[in-house]
């Protein structure tokens, strides 16, 4: 599809933005997904008024794409509820594409269910794709688009090289006890466990995540070592949605499940969230576990309530609640809810975590 075809309007509002600035989209095809002669699928929806970010850097893709002499294409569809199918277009388009070339998704709220696969990171690894994703982005205004893109203008060298060495640090670690001036005092054990780096490389076949990237994160390995007291005072996930909070969060933990939510409505939010879950989940008391830390490393990421931004930016860390058996723990959870919170001090078997 071309540009100049979008049945969108007012386009000038953001298309003059977008093009004025393709730098950083070439920087992520060349540099994250190691593009040379690809076909590249770039898949997002419309948007609503006033909230086109995932078209606005779909659109700055499709640009940098062509820019490279790279094939891409650009399908748009309606924005997805949980648990609505993708459109039809999606999914041809998804079917259409071969092997050994590149995805990228960005919607507003939900990508949309692929019935070809369990979603796109499954149908990447099976079909040979590489891959690059972000979703929710309906949580940001047209305004904010810049604050995006800055999260993904960065030296993805000395981002690698970062969360190496903190990889390295928590995969010999044997106990976390990570505190903030804020309140948060949580011990857990991660003894054996593997850390994940999440640093932007995607350029094997196959591989993908979020963009943007930039941040570590490990599960825990025993519940019974994992106790204290989580002060959310960044940003709140909750059913369907993130945010800013004003007001902290105080999660209290006893061998690593959460026995108590305290604070202000995002609090009674959460609460009702994970209540809601458990009615839902085949293993109730999964949803209320403790399954991730993670540090972010990203220096040009700013929080700003929308988890995949908010998660990777340097100077924050968070606590997933619910399921981590897709990177190496045992909890299995029909939710993931990353909790932000701001200064972290994360002490590996008592010595100073520099980051």
């Amino acid at each position: 599809m071309e540009i100049s075809r979008l049945n969108i309007r007012p386009q000038a509002e953001y298309l003059s933005v977008v093009k004025s600035n393709i730098a950083p989209y070439i920087k992520v095809l060349k540099e994250c997904l190691g593009a040379r002669r690809e076909e590249v699928l770039i898949v997002c929806d419309e948007g609503r008024p006033g909230r086109r970010i995932a078209l606005m850097l779909s659109i700055g893709y499709f640009l940098a794409a062509k820019k490279l002499g790279l094939t891409p294409k650009l399908v748009i569809q309606k924005p997805k509820e949980a648990g609505q199918a993708a459109d039809s277009n999606v999914i041809d388009a998804f079917e259409r594409l071969n092997s050994g070339n590149i995805a990228i998704f960005n919607s507003s709220q939900h990508a949309g269910k692929l019935p070809i696969s369990r979603g796109i990171r499954k149908f990447a690894k099976t079909n040979y794709l590489k891959f690059i994703s972000a979703k929710n982005l309906g949580l940001l205004t047209n305004q904010q688009y810049h604050v995006y893109v800055k999260s993904i203008d960065l030296d993805y060298k000395k981002l690698a090289d970062k969360a190496a060495r903190l990889k390295e640090t928590l995969d010999y670690g044997k106990e976390v006890h990570i505190t903030t001036k804020k309140g948060t005092d949580l011990h857990m054990n991660i003894r054996g466990m593997t850390a994940v780096s999440n640093d932007g490389n995607y350029r094997e076949l196959g591989m993908g995540g979020n963009m943007p990237a930039g941040e570590v994160y490990i599960a825990p390995r025993m519940s019974k070592n994992l106790n204290g007291r989580i002060v959310v005072d960044a940003s709140v996930a909750v059913r369907a949605t993130s945010r800013k909070i004003d007001k902290p969060v105080i999660l209290e933990i006893t061998d690593g499940k959460i026995v108590e939510i305290s604070g202000s409505k995002e609090a009674k939010e959460l609460e009702n969230t994970l209540m809601l879950a458990e009615e839902r989940s085949r293993s109730r008391k999964s949803v209320w576990r403790i399954g991730e830390l993670g540090i972010g490393i990203n220096p040009g990421a700013t929080v700003v309530g929308a988890t995949v931004i908010d998660e990777k930016a340097l100077g924050t860390a968070h606590v997933g609640i619910g399921s981590n058996d897709w990177f190496g723990g045992f909890i299995h959870s029909n939710i993931h809810l990353d909790q932000v919170f701001y200064n972290p001090r994360v002490n590996v078997d008592g010595r100073l975590v520099q980051f």
